[in-house]
């Protein structure tokens, strides 16, 4: 967990003054704390107000003047935001019984799902069509995570997603977006929450939630949170087993200051899986299968342990300015021996590459920031100034190992053959290394009541160095060593013609790591430098009695990634997104809540050579999603719920030769809640795909592969709150 001494330095001079008068005046709340509590001085805390939506059946409107902390513009309520976002809530992720990222976000119609992990190997979505950064598109709690492994869900409070171009909010990063975690942290009252769940075909799950705070005036508080699953998965010869546990700690040392420390561990085994689906040349996409079909052979497993750790303080230096600083390391380890399918025909069937390999990923960054107001004559400031480090090292395996055998059929499956290949004994070697240091300003004015101003930059030292995975010693030339140093900057203009509107107008750019030739590829290993992209965007959010609507039409200019006819991975000209989003929500009487959002969405490739006016890959023209919930009065403590989410037919590939389905997906869902014994007892019920459609999921990387989508499936469960 060894942070570089270089890095170190450099982002504290990047903070420049911030961590100056930080440095100096770091000891003094800490040294009043301990001399109050040695001498038995009573230490007044500040005021804390505790709000929360009810944990009964109802389920109010959710309110855009939420508060949420929003990257590099600091904490700022959703309607004061010139961007998409969409937030949900723990509650909303234990009502739908959510596992993966793809079912928590199953109500926004920008986001899909790419790739599952219960045939697959790890849950990833696209937003506006862009599929979301493993490396830099997924946050917890504003810092480095690295998407290769399922997060515990049960230990996640809340999950935002920013849609759209990233770079200055939180840096590199997919110009689909950002999908940030944050983690349930202490609780000013006590908690202690049991929960048993089932799901098909046969995995079970325990958890416990508890956290509270104790010591003099209340000032340390904990929350702990562990669980564990196993079972057979909805797929024939499927399995998981998961353990997590998670530990969030902090300190009120004085009523300004206050220390906080989390830590997170989780590991994974799932059996059953394949890589993807990869037609090979003269091949149509194949009719859909049933979601529960055995391709993968006996034998295949994808296994993950993830480590986060997180350290920091907050520093209300004075009603107007607090100061925040927080340190994250983080691993990511991964091992598979899992198979890729190739069809040979279109009959179906399909040839196995198999693979084994170790993979690991480490992160440390290191990030401050300072948020304020103040006055110039008749202008109102906000203003957040910051620096971050990050370091990630990846580590590939040196001796992957590979075998071809023949495989099966997708309309006639059959046992396969076990693995003759293993991982033991192999060792992992540099294969990337990105050192990315930055610093960020923004300025949020208010020029009247209704008008005001957003000016941002943040300034961006990249480098990127790559490695041969069989002997770790750096490429040659500009393929071992990118440097990039640029300014992203982002400006906005907001209008409020009355105090529950804002229309509002921004641009934002942003850069992203290049791509690399996968091993499908011609070309395979070749590491691309970062693309840059830039997003135009012009939206409405208006809050009401009872309801609010959301709308936005953007354009979003990315560097292309394709495959060409050589089957070689190329990035070269650009893609042009544009797109129209609406979606809204409310309360019908007393007893009905309805919600409902749409995505047009227009694709094309420019300056391409052979691919110009064509179709992105893997983008749907119109997606939908809708939700309605009723919960009667004449039957106290029951709701029930019904879902819906359509997707459009699109383009598999760059060409635009094959084509897959669209598909609709229900979801229907009850819950009740009692009291038994005088505690607050929830069971809930879902049932998934309720349809039991057919229908492929679509990875559209620089070689796009297919997934089958998940059958009808059941999620039951019962917690128990005992305070």
């Amino acid at each position: 967990m060894a942070y570089q001494a270089g890095k170190s330095k450099r982002v504290l001079y990047c903070a420049g003054a911030l961590c100056a008068g930080l440095g100096g005046f770091a000891l003094t709340p800490l040294a009043q704390a301990a001399s109050e509590l040695a001498s038995g001085e009573t230490v007044v805390l500040p005021e804390v107000q505790v709000s929360a939506s009810s944990s009964g059946t109802d389920a109010p409107v959710k309110s855009l003047r939420r508060v949420t902390a929003n990257g590099a513009l600091g904490s700022t309520a959703e309607i004061d935001t010139p961007f998409s976002l969409k937030t949900v809530d723990a509650r909303d992720i234990r009502e739908r019984q959510a596992s993966s990222i793809d079912e928590v976000l199953a109500g926004d119609s920008s986001v899909r799902q790419t790739a599952g992990a219960v045939v697959g190997v790890v849950s990833y979505v696209s937003v506006r069509g862009l599929l979301l950064d493993q490396v830099n598109g997924y946050k917890v709690d504003g810092l480095s995570y690295i998407n290769r492994a399922e997060l515990p869900l049960e230990m996640v409070d809340q999950v935002q997603v920013l849609k759209g171009l990233s770079g200055f909010m939180y840096g590199f990063g997919s110009p689909g977006g950002v999908v940030n975690y944050q983690l349930k942290r202490p609780t000013d009252n006590p908690v202690l929450d049991f929960g048993a769940r089932y799901k098909s075909d046969g995995v079970f799950s325990e958890s416990v939630d508890n956290g509270g705070r104790f010591g003099p005036e209340q000032r340390f508080g904990y929350r702990v949170n562990a669980v564990h699953e196993g079972g057979d998965t909805y797929v024939d010869g499927g399995h998981v087993r998961r353990d997590s546990g998670g530990l969030a700690l902090d300190a009120r040392l004085t009523d300004s200051f206050t220390w906080d420390f989390d830590a997170l561990q989780s590991t994974r085994l799932a059996k059953g899986v394949y890589y993807g689906i990869f037609p090979g040349a003269g091949v149509n996409i194949p009719h859909t299968i049933p979601g529960d079909s055995k391709l993968a052979e006996d034998g295949s497993y994808f296994r993950t342990r993830t480590s986060l750790a997180t350290t920091g303080f907050k520093w209300e230096l004075s009603p107007e300015w607090t100061a925040n600083v927080h340190y994250r390391y983080g691993e990511q380890y991964t091992g598979w021996r899992e198979g890729s399918l190739n069809l040979l025909n279109n009959n179906g069937s399909y040839r196995i590459a198999q693979s084994a390999q170790l993979e690991t990923f480490t992160s440390d960054q290191l990030q401050a920031s300072l948020e304020g107001s103040f006055q110039t004559g008749p202008f109102y400031h906000k203003l957040v100034v910051g620096a971050s480090s990050l370091d990630i090292l990846q580590r590939r395996d040196a001796n992957a190992a590979s075998a071809t055998i023949n495989g099966g059929n997708l309309y006639d499956p059959v046992d396969l053959s076990g693995y003759s290949i293993s991982t033991a004994g192999h060792n992992r070697h540099r294969f990337l290394n990105i050192d990315e240091d930055a610093a960020f300003v923004a300025d949020t004015i208010d020029l009247t009541e209704q008008w005001s101003i957003i000016a941002g930059w943040r300034y961006t030292d990249f480098q990127q160095k790559n490695y041969d995975r069989n002997t770790g010693v750096q490429l040659a030339g500009a393929a071992g060593d990118y440097q990039e140093k640029k300014v992203t900057p982002t400006y906005a203009l907001m209008y409020r013609p009355w105090k529950d509107t804002t229309i509002y107008t921004s641009y934002v750019e942003s850069l992203e790591k290049g791509g690399v030739a996968s091993i499908s590829n011609s070309n395979y290993g070749e590491v691309f430098a970062p693309i840059e992209s830039k997003q135009y965007e012009l939206g409405i959010k208006t809050q009401g009695q009872g309801w609010n609507t959301t709308a936005a039409l953007f354009q979003i200019d990315r560097g292309a990634q394709y495959t060409d006819s050589t089957n070689a991975f190329r990035q070269q000209g650009n893609v042009r997104y544009k797109g129209a989003e609406l979606g809204g929500e409310v309360s019908l009487a007393s007893e009905w809540t309805l919600s409902a959002n749409a995505l047009w969405l227009d694709s094309k490739y420019h300056a391409v050579p052979g691919l110009e006016g064509h179709n992105a890959a893997g983008v749907s023209d119109f997606q939908a999603a809708s939700r309605i919930r009723y919960a009667p009065g004449a039957l106290q403590g029951w709701a029930f719920s019904l879902g819906a989410n359509y997707y459009s037919s699109y383009d598999f590939n760059a060409a635009n030769t094959l084509k897959v389905d669209g598909y609709t997906l229900f979801d229907v869902g009850a819950q009740y809640q009692t009291r038994l014994f005088g505690k607050r007892t929830t069971l809930n019920a879902v049932v998934n795909n309720l349809t039991n459609e057919q229908y492929w999921v679509t990875y559209s990387s620089s070689s796009p592969s297919l997934m089958q989508g998940a059958p009808r499936n059941v999620a039951l469960s019962l917690s128990v709150e005992t305070f």
